[in-house]
């Protein structure tokens, strides 16, 4: 292999992403306001992530207590159903 076709080889076309780049964005309409039906700061979003640290806690608490049941079942309910749901809503 000479040591052009190994330059050639290693060529990156930098050329070829620009054209993708702007058609894969997601489209943002600030001007358009929040989402119809749901306020970015409600109360109900700041009671789901109350509820989810707090039942956290409570799991970390007795997980440093030596808890073999309680603990994971409240780390599990917390990070899979109620931080998931703190996001969403």
């Amino acid at each position: 292999m000479s040591y052009q076709s190994a330059v050639r080889s290693l060529w990156v076309d930098r050329d070829f992403i620009a054209p993708y780049t702007t058609s894969l964005m997601a489209k943002t309409d600030l001007a358009s306001g929040p989402r119809s039906g749901r306020e970015s700061g409600s109360r109900r979003s700041w009671v789901y992530w109350t509820v989810a640290t707090i039942v956290l806690l409570a799991g970390f608490a007795d997980l440093a207590r030596g808890g073999e049941t309680l603990a994971p079942i409240l780390l599990v309910i917390g990070y899979c159903v109620l931080v998931p749901l703190a996001i969403l809503r």
